[in-house]
């Protein structure tokens, strides 16, 4: 499951410059062997929870405003939505 899950956000950094459809397709195609949704959820959750708080502690150390780590987290967790549907999809059609 972690390997799934760093396939998955190795995919959705990759494809960033799509605004939905890239993490859309980074957690299709991160996704191989999925047996049921709450694995597929849980495959989409862990790297949006490593990359938002990455994304924090890196950006609180670099500008020292809250502020913009906070827009950051936002962008990213918006875009993890692409992601989770993209994982929720992948599962669905294993069934």
């Amino acid at each position: 499951m972690i390997r799934q899950s760093s396939l998955v956000a190795l995919y959705s950094i990759l494809l960033l410059w799509l605004p939905f459809f890239g993490p859309l397709i980074g957690g299709y195609l991160g996704t191989k062997k999925i047996n049921n949704i709450t694995e597929a959820v849980m495959i989409a959750v862990i790297p949006m929870v490593v990359l938002g708080i990455g994304s924090i502690v890196f950006f609180q150390k670099i500008t020292f405003i809250k502020i913009s780590s906070i827009g950051v987290v936002v962008f990213l967790t918006l875009q993890q939505v692409g992601v989770l549907a993209g994982v929720v999809l992948k599962g669905l059609k294993k069934k």
